[in-house]
């Protein structure tokens, strides 16, 4: 294993590549959010190739992050390169870095962006620092007002429409309500109550 910049031209798209889909898992963040937080921040993982011939390799993981940068007019992108020569160890590679990749819990993502928040007293302020569009960090924000009970139950199982729908609970009911108003839309109940 080796880790150096390369020509993104080198590098060509990976059938083993296991991230066919990438518009999924981007309700937060896409590829053009990717971009701008690169831009900002520097690119923070490398990619992962192999090598396929003297000068040239295959993308086997960071594909979002490869596009991104791509985005970027770069010319160059840092790259772990990888002994793999078998077809099916690359596919795995490609699986456990996707599948390992844990979003973090939707209460811990409003704590972080509330505290950003108390710093800058500005919602685009918070959004440039994260590359979070300000829609997306007022919701999580929103979560907040949720009553603790609740708040203590949320998990990533509740996917964006979920936490869409929470926000919009929050908001729109008291804290003392809001328990009832989960259990009479019955989406949530039995998640909640399992746990």
């Amino acid at each position: 294993m080796e880790i150096k910049d390369l020509k993104i031209k080198q590098i060509t798209l990976s059938e083993s590549n296991t991230r066919k889909d990438l518009s999924a898992g981007t309700e937060d963040t896409g590829i053009e959010d990717l971009a701008d937080s690169i831009k900002e921040k520097g690119l923070l993982n490398p990619i992962i190739v192999r090598k396929k011939d003297y000068e040239s390799y295959e993308l086997i993981a960071g594909q979002r992050r490869f596009l991104a940068c791509q985005k970027l007019g770069w010319e160059n992108i840092s790259a772990i390169i990888r002994d793999v020569n078998d077809d099916t160890d690359a596919t795995i590679i490609s699986l456990v870095e996707n599948v390992h990749r844990a979003d973090m819990n939707p209460i811990d993502k409003a704590r972080a962006y509330q505290k950003i928040y108390d710093r800058y007293k500005d919602y685009s302020k918070v959004a440039k620092e994260t590359c979070i569009s300000i829609s997306t960090i007022k919701k999580y924000l929103t979560l907040l007002n949720l009553d603790p009970s609740i708040q203590e139950k949320l998990t990533t199982k509740e996917g964006p429409a979920g936490i869409a729908t929470l926000a919009k609970i929050a908001e729109t009911f008291e804290q003392e309500d809001q328990e009832e108003v989960l259990d009479r839309i019955g989406g949530f109940k039995n998640q909640f109550n399992s746990k």
